[in-house]
């Protein structure tokens, strides 16, 4: 794979790279979520939580949008050490 020779890699190319994680319940399904629709803003994919396409917009989380949107807007400003922040005054649009 020319991957793995770009890489100087001899296995599979994303081996190391990526790891399945189990959710076992509400609460990292949550913050599983949560990650996966901040992502879409992070990488500039949408402006927006209302523009973009989100995983969660399936309704499986046991809660009601705008809880998850005050939730998901609150996540996107809490400051990680070693983390740019990407996410401006409010997320929710």
């Amino acid at each position: 794979m020319r991957a793995n020779r770009e890489t100087q890699e001899s296995d599979r190319f994303f081996q190391d790279r990526f790891r399945a994680t189990r959710l076992v319940d509400e609460a990292s399904l949550l913050a599983c979520a949560a990650y996966v629709d901040l992502n879409l803003i992070r990488a500039a994919m949408a402006e927006t939580l209302e523009q973009s396409k989100r995983p969660s917009d399936k309704g499986f989380l046991a809660m009601q949008l705008v809880d998850y949107l005050n939730l998901l807007d609150w996540t996107a400003r809490q400051l990680v050490p070693g983390k740019r922040v990407k996410i401006g005054t409010r997320c929710g649009g």
